[in-house]
């Protein structure tokens, strides 16, 4: 696997093994505990949210920031990179996370771009996003690492959710390989980048082009954690260089007492200004997550209603792929 580039030019984006950055309400505090709670599942379902484009995102950009996406897009045309004929649907969205990781500085911008598509060829990310099947997907899950899409938040955005709770990663390792986790991440974003986004802006009839991601760290003790610290730092290096900005927010939940002191190792490897936009919930996440969820559409085994149609809640929404890309 060929090693990330490392650019001069601070990132903004949070890496990508958790999907992307996040971008916390007002008024959300941080802390809890980390017992196994599910209270308040039958809380009301809250009203949907008004949708406004965030600043930086097609439909809401500056105009410095139009032009900076002009210059890039002929910059890149001009170099056979990209086509601004027949473009395929994604393609301006795609130049505008580049543009924004790099606070819309045309050539940090472009020369990141540049070696995100020099490192998806190096990984033939074209063949596996037609023919790669992470085959040992219940192995994985098994062992304590479950990563799905499951439906959508009251914006419509898909929710990602990686569940680490149980994680033991002696055992992950023993069923896959590194790179094979990396070949699923990549085939994984690139496919919501393709399509999954897509089929939401489709649904809602408004721009969607991020996610809702979720991080549960139930049960995750600190000798997991460092079993996991080098494996999870060149993850998140090479995954934040070529996948930046797929997120909109990001909650982790259940997240114990002890996780404060993993929190501040992980910090250390996050430019401040991602770092400070991450919300961590204890186990009383609920209320919070209401705000952005329609319980109908949050998973049963983490304090929701859904169940996908199936009588155990446990596994049923791990493996539907549930959402507006499933139509």
């Amino acid at each position: 696997m060929p090693p990330a580039e490392e650019s001069s030019t601070p990132r903004r984006g949070f890496a990508n093994i958790f999907g992307g950055l996040a971008v916390p309400s007002g008024g959300e505090k941080s802390g809890g505990s980390g017992r196994s709670s599910r209270r308040n599942s039958n809380m009301t379902t809250p009203s949907r949210q008004a949708y406004a484009t965030p600043p930086g995102h097609q439909g809401n950009l500056t105009p410095d920031q139009q032009k900076a996406l002009d210059i890039m897009s002929k910059q890149l045309e001009e170099a056979g990179v990209i086509s601004l004929h027949n473009p395929p649907h994604y393609q301006e969205a795609q130049l505008l996370r580049f543009l924004r990781a790099r606070n819309f500085d045309v050539n940090a911008s472009r020369e990141m771009y540049l070696r995100a598509e020099q490192w998806k060829k190096s990984i033939d990310l074209d063949r596996l996003y037609s023919e790669f099947r992470f085959t040992e997907r219940d192995d994985v899950a098994k062992h304590g690492w479950r990563m799905y899409f499951h439906k959508t938040d009251t914006t419509g955005r898909p929710i990602f959710i990686q569940d680490l709770s149980g994680l033991d990663a002696e055992k992950v390792f023993s069923v896959t390989t590194p790179d094979r986790i990396i070949q699923n991440f990549a085939v994984t974003l690139e496919h919501a980048v393709r399509r999954r986004y897509y089929a939401c802006t489709k649904m809602q009839g408004h721009n969607v082009d991020d996610n809702y991601m979720i991080l549960n760290v139930q049960g995750l003790g600190l000798g997991q954690f460092w079993t996991m610290k080098n494996k999870l730092q060149e993850l998140l290096a090479i995954l934040d260089n070529n996948f930046p900005e797929l997120s909109g927010r990001v909650h982790i939940i259940n997240a114990p007492f002890l996780f404060s002191t993993a929190w501040a190792c992980i910090k250390g490897w996050l430019p401040a200004q991602t770092a400070e936009k991450i919300h961590i919930c204890g186990s009383d996440y609920l209320p919070i997550i209401s705000q952005y969820v329609d319980m109908e559409n949050w998973p049963a085994h983490l304090g929701g209603r859904c169940k996908c149609g199936h009588d155990s809640p446990q596994s049923a929404c791990e493996t539907k792929d549930r959402g507006p890309w499933s139509h």
